[in-house]
């Protein structure tokens, strides 16, 4: 059997939080699910912050696609090929990596910020223990 020719599209679902405005594709983040509620519609729940789109009347989050701006119902959910996908993911890795990068430069800065503040009370005649 040869599957040369075949082509497979991968659905790329995109949220947006209706408060900041955010983007972002539906599973680059931890807290992110996808549900089929009893009509049959895909509904998008934020397991963090107990938001959703699709699920009630207070949506925090709704889906974003190639018709952004019509109504969810005909949304339409785009299609990538394998290679889009890979891109994406390594698009999505390097933004991850940027933002640790960043986090952990914070992180270093307040502890060495802390460690001065420490030195410094304790020369002082203050204990932290």
């Amino acid at each position: 059997m040869s599957f040369s020719g075949f082509k497979m599209g991968f659905p790329i679902i995109r949220v947006r939080d209706n408060c900041n405005g955010h983007e972002h594709i539906v599973g680059t983040n931890s807290h992110d699910s996808l549900h089929i509620d009893d009509s049959g519609k895909i509904c998008y729940y934020n397991m963090q912050n107990g938001e959703g789109a699709g699920i009630s009347a207070e949506f925090g989050y709704s889906f974003s696609g190639k018709q952004d701006g019509c109504p969810e119902e005909f949304m339409e959910v785009e299609f990538v090929s394998l290679d889009g996908l890979m891109k994406i993911i390594k698009e999505h890795a390097g933004i991850s990596a940027k933002r640790e990068k960043l986090m952990r430069e914070s992180f270093r800065l307040y502890f060495e910020e802390f460690d001065k503040e420490t030195d410094i009370s304790e020369s002082e005649g203050f204990s932290h223990s």
